[in-house]
């Protein structure tokens, strides 16, 4: 999701639907403020995904080829912006001119709901690995054919290795994945870069993220 083939596929539509349809960040922004409501626990999230659409996040002169968000956020971007698609955007009547990025969008959707239909226990491994290949090809093909073979990257061709991994290890019952600790990783730099004493580094960087979640933890009752 951070910088990989959905972020790459987001910035691709958001930059043809500004070019073609005169679509401005702030209309994203709006909408979404006036179609969706959260729960007051879940308020601090739901401003963060409100502010997805800001000149900052959606692009910066130091990297204006990429959306600057978190591969969590970039979940829940691609969720928000799959829903403006499919419920407001439909109506739009410069739509017929953005149905090459459009159909290239909705199946890397399908490839990012493949994953996460794994990841959440929905299908199997097995199952999975054959639909990400076939996702795969198909997603390939449409961004080709939308943008053109520049756009492509590394990561894109990727995730045919993703699927032969599946198909490895399609015993399994279930497929872990790194998100967590990809979230995380500046709690723990956070606590490890200060250290200067590297004989006992690794018991000192744990005791530290420790007493670290204990506080927050006690914050939080």
């Amino acid at each position: 999701f951070q910088d990989g083939v959905m972020n790459n596929a987001v910035f691709l539509l958001l930059e043809a639907c500004k070019n073609k349809a005169g679509l401005e960040m702030k209309e994203l922004e709006l909408f979404f403020r006036q179609a969706l409501s959260f729960p007051r626990m879940h308020h601090v999230k739901s401003s963060s995904l409100l502010r997805l659409f800001d000149e900052y996040h959606m692009g910066r002169a130091d990297a204006p080829e990429r959306v600057k968000r978190s591969a969590s956020d970039m979940r829940a971007l691609y969720a928000l912006l799959r829903y403006f698609i499919e419920t407001r955007f439909h109506e739009h009547p410069d739509r017929h001119a953005l149905e090459p990025e459009l159909r290239s969008f909705a199946q890397t959707c399908k490839v990012a709901d493949t994953l996460l239909l794994m990841k959440r226990g929905c299908i199997s491994l097995a199952s999975a690995a054959g639909r990400l290949r076939s996702a795969t090809s198909e997603h390939i093909r449409l961004q080709v054919a939308a943008y053109g073979e520049a756009t492509l990257r590394p990561k894109n061709h990727w995730l045919f290795d993703k699927s032969y991994l599946l198909s490895e290890n399609a015993d399994l019952e279930v497929c872990m994945d790194a998100l967590v600790v990809e979230r995380l990783h500046r709690s723990v730099k956070m606590v490890a870069d200060p250290l200067q004493n590297t004989t006992t580094y690794e018991k000192s960087v744990q005791t530290g993220l420790l007493n670290n979640q204990l506080r927050r933890l006690r914050e939080y009752k």
